[in-house]
């Protein structure tokens, strides 16, 4: 089963984010108004993720796909709502570019030297590098926090 595109309402970036550490392509822009938002994600059968209401109620009423996102939600809930509603049961984390929704590739030191602090290179050896927009990534310290996030949101989904 291929993977749902998600176009994420600008005001729920965070959300965006969230779905790309959890191996799904979000596209998060402004655009140039609810229509041009509607047009891309019918054009790419994907999932529209709003706060705004009417925008979801027409989108609902046109046959589009659209969860409405409740703002003052945390991050968290707003992701296991998203993929609870969409009924996807699995997560896939460290495979999409939080940047740009590249597919992530392992890489060794050899291939980020450069692009990473010299001390970054020597405490880790594996690395993860988006082939579209050249950011690297490793498991510094701020990934336990991440993993324990995913781990939660896994758990939640999975009904456990």
């Amino acid at each position: 089963m291929s993977r749902p595109i998600f176009f994420v309402d600008e005001m729920l970036n965070d959300l965006a984010v969230a779905l790309r550490l959890s191996g799904f392509v979000s596209i998060c822009k402004k655009w140039e108004n609810d229509e041009a938002l509607v047009s891309e994600a019918k054009a790419s059968n994907g999932f529209i993720l709003t706060s705004d209401k009417p925008l979801a109620e027409r989108c609902e009423k046109g046959g589009i796909g659209a969860f409405l996102v409740p703002i003052k939600m945390d991050k968290k809930e707003k992701l296991v709502l998203v993929l609870k509603s969409a009924g996807i049961k699995e997560i896939y984390p460290e495979t999409i570019c939080t940047v740009c929704n590249g597919a992530l590739e392992k890489a060794g030191k050899d291939k980020v030297v450069g692009n990473v602090p010299d001390t970054v290179l020597e405490t880790f050896s594996e690395f993860l590098v988006c082939p579209d927009c050249k950011r690297v990534y490793w498991q510094g310290s701020h990934w336990k926090r991440i993993k324990a996030f995913l781990e939660e949101v896994s758990k939640e989904i999975a009904g456990i």
